[in-house]
């Protein structure tokens, strides 16, 4: 069976957690929970019952289910600086973006205690680096700091459980690929749209989930949130790695999964121009390279069996096949693609 979207990739074997998760949760309840939830309790300047909750293992940027917020969110928004200086020295994220529950995540800690008037707390957030979602887009919009330019082509692989690693790729022509049962990328009709960390993933042009990256810039070990509808579920990044190495071509110019081809002619366009440069192939029927010009196959192509034998050599004009030279993975010459390509 292959996966038909990113929520069957988690939602195949979720039902095999069940057991552990009760079994955790009976064991949190064991060692006397405090009674108001974390959010509230940062919200009151309960602080004695925010360390609780992050002793038993809550999540310090977890967020609640009607506001959107962080336990920091709630500090900021009852100003409660006690509380607030707590989180943020235990690593909470100073500029974590949240919002009222059905609306897209708007306001950061900053933005809610200066529509609250708590200026204490805004001191105390400023003096920590805090910054609003305003300020924020700036940085964002800039290329080293874009979301879009630190996902955009690489393999993500992300950590639900031992046995739920879910991987995907967001090309740079809008289509999110996902790894399927048989190792490969496979296009299930999923594209995405990135706004600031969040990135909405879409199926028949309709709203299917969501990815919300803890920041823009995301590394091992950081969190995703994944939402569809109402529900939610943590995950971890267990490692964002760029296109596959090449053993035998060069890595010149743009990864072939970061190009969009249209057209029966295959046209090759690279963020919606049409494309002239070098490129290279790496996939599990071997490697090539070479190069394009207006879209077009221009120059000259080589290309490796993936056991390393030579498969072909040839030159193209125009996207017109030129002169090409054929081996199959035995390193005999032949005369076609097809037979080339003959067990």
């Amino acid at each position: 069976m292959k996966y038909s979207s990113l929520l069957t990739v988690l939602v195949t074997l979720i039902l095999t957690l069940e057991v552990d998760c009760k079994e955790k949760k009976d064991s949190i309840i064991q060692t006397s929970t405090p009674k108001v939830s974390i959010w509230e309790a940062a919200f009151k300047g309960n602080i004695e019952a925010v360390k609780k909750h992050l002793e038993q293992g809550v999540d310090i940027g977890s967020k609640d289910q009607v506001f959107d917020g962080t336990p920091l969110h709630h500090a900021a928004y009852g100003g409660k600086n006690e509380v607030a200086l707590f989180l943020i020295k235990k690593g909470a994220d100073i500029n974590a973006i949240g919002g009222p529950k059905g609306f897209p995540a708007m306001e950061t800690p900053l933005d809610v205690a200066t529509r609250q008037s708590q200026n204490q707390t805004i001191s105390l957030l400023r003096k920590y680096g805090a910054k609003t979602v305003e300020e924020l887009k700036t940085k964002v919009n800039t290329s080293k700091d874009s979301l879009t330019d630190n996902i955009v082509g690489k393999l993500i692989t992300l950590f639900l459980s031992e046995r739920i690693r879910p991987q995907m790729r967001f090309n740079a022509n809008g289509v999110m690929l996902i790894v399927g049962q048989d190792g490969n990328l496979e296009d299930q009709g999923l594209t995405y749209k990135i706004k600031g960390n969040d990135v909405l993933i879409f199926k028949n042009g309709e709203r299917e989930a969501g990815l919300l990256f803890s920041s823009s810039n995301p590394k091992r070990g950081d969190q995703v949130e994944m939402r569809s509808g109402d529900d939610k579920q943590k995950l971890m990044i267990i490692k964002i790695a760029d296109y596959p190495k090449p053993k035998y071509v060069k890595a010149e110019g743009i990864f072939s999964k970061e190009l969009e081809f249209r057209g029966d002619n295959e046209i090759a366009y690279y963020k919606g121009s049409l494309y002239t440069g070098k490129s290279f192939i790496v996939d599990e029927f071997g490697e090539q390279q070479g190069s394009f010009k207006n879209g077009k196959e221009d120059g000259l192509w080589i290309g490796y069996h993936s056991n390393g034998k030579k498969w072909y050599e040839g030159t193209w004009k125009d996207g017109v096949e030129i002169k090409v030279k054929w081996w199959n993975s035995k390193g005999e010459i032949v005369n076609s693609w097809e037979e080339s390509e003959a067990k």
